[in-house]
């Protein structure tokens, strides 16, 4: 990211090369901004989001690890990132470690999920082989611990 060997040595930024970047991760995710150059500040919810995501997996992409990651987001933001997450799930076989209390979303992306009860793993589960309301069932108690999987 640093431009030629004076700017490693004046930590100048190679702009151009980063604006390149962000437009091939932003082509990649499929991520509706107006403009690369556009501030985040101002963007919605559910573009921050996903360009955050988009920063992840350029910078580090062997494990994502989202924590809440449609909270407090609209319905058409939670919709933008859930699709982002989808991509990067079917297209790239991301490993990803999704942190969520809505049911919905992890049914929706998981192919496994953790259930963690009072700090304590109480099951581990294979979406096709489970519904929404067994997994409720472990959150809420109503079901007891299962070996893992």
């Amino acid at each position: 990211m640093r431009g030629g060997w004076l700017g490693k040595r004046l930590g100048w930024l190679n702009r151009p090369l980063m604006r390149q970047m962000t437009q091939q991760a932003i082509s990649q995710l499929h991520i509706k901004i107006p403009s690369p150059n556009r501030s985040v500040r101002r963007l919605s919810g559910g573009q921050r989001q996903a360009v955050a995501i988009g920063r992840a997996i350029t910078w580090g992409h062997k494990l994502l690890i989202l924590d809440e990651p449609t909270a407090a987001l609209g319905v058409e933001e939670t919709e933008q990132v859930l699709v982002t997450i989808e991509k990067l799930r079917d297209e790239q076989a991301l490993s990803m470690i999704v942190v969520s209390h809505n049911m919905q979303d992890v049914y929706r992306i998981a192919d496994r999920v953790v259930v963690l009860r009072q700090g304590r793993h109480v099951a581990t589960l294979v979406k096709r082989e489970t519904t929404p309301q067994e997994i409720v069932a472990y959150i809420t108690g109503a079901k007891s611990q299962t070996q893992p999987v």
